[in-house]
């Protein structure tokens, strides 16, 4: 995935394009866990489930579920997307 981000970037630029291809790989993990663990507290605390270990579960299960349908959409943004040329 890094070579895929710097590639067709001049030699001088490879640094600045990793740089900047690090760095937003970490900030979109910090927001996508900080977002999943907002949705999980939510699910958890509106749960109407007996007991706080079952609320904690459903919560869990609902951050996930999320979770697995936004990467269900990346892959059929992904599979949309235009081939690149072949050399």
């Amino acid at each position: 995935l890094a070579a895929s981000a710097t590639a067709g970037i001049e030699t001088r630029y490879a640094g600045l394009a990793s740089g900047l291809f690090n760095t937003a790989r970490q900030l979109g993990g910090a927001i996508g866990l900080a977002a999943l663990v907002t949705v999980a507290a939510t699910a958890t605390r509106h749960s109407q489930l007996a007991t706080p270990a079952a609320a904690t579960v459903h919560g869990y299960r609902v951050a996930l579920l999320i979770c697995a349908a936004v990467s269900l959409a990346a892959v059929l943004i992904a599979l949309l997307l235009p081939k690149g040329k072949t050399s």
